[in-house]
């Protein structure tokens, strides 16, 4: 017999306090689906220049399968703050944009499967920053940086190759 509980997990990260859905299982979650949709569009930020990556761009499939193989580590929520707006003005950030709200499962290294909601993905391509290693989110139930992340490399040299 599986029985499930929902219990809300909360998280102080700078002054926001999401809430995130978690449903335990009296059983181990067998498989990790982690995926995310494709984006209807990305927002390539670079030292506080701004480049929008749509569907047409020859770039826009590469980002995206990249971003996807980053994601399959995530194991859980992490206690750090990412400064969005500062990677958006100093930093290499990707943002992936959606029109409606999207989710998000992984499992956790209990095992434990935990759903996200957003609208909007933050991903640090920064290769020289320690943080970039999770990812951020926006719009669904608040911020909470998750991860860890595989590192950017690939991506960074796709980004910056004009």
């Amino acid at each position: 017999m599986i029985s499930s509980v929902l219990v809300g997990c909360k998280e102080n990260v700078s002054n926001n306090v999401p809430t995130v859905e978690q449903t335990t299982t009296n059983q181990k979650v067998a498989q990790d689906k982690s995926t995310i949709p494709i984006p209807d569009n990305i927002i390539f930020y670079n030292k506080g220049k701004e480049s929008v990556i749509d569907k047409k761009d020859s770039k826009y499939n590469d980002v995206v399968n990249l971003t996807k193989e980053r994601i399959k580590g995530i194991r859980g929520i992490y206690k750090s703050i990412i400064d969005i707006n500062g990677l958006k003005s100093k930093g290499s950030l990707l943002e992936f944009n959606y029109t409606a709200a999207q989710t998000f499962e992984y499992v956790t290294t209990q095992g434990e499967k935990t759903i996200i909601s957003y609208t909007k993905l933050y991903f640090n391509v920064d290769v020289n920053d320690s943080q970039n290693i999770f990812m951020d989110f926006e719009g669904g139930q608040g911020h909470a940086p998750i991860g860890p992340l595989s590192s950017p490399d690939k991506l960074s040299i796709i980004l910056n190759n004009k």
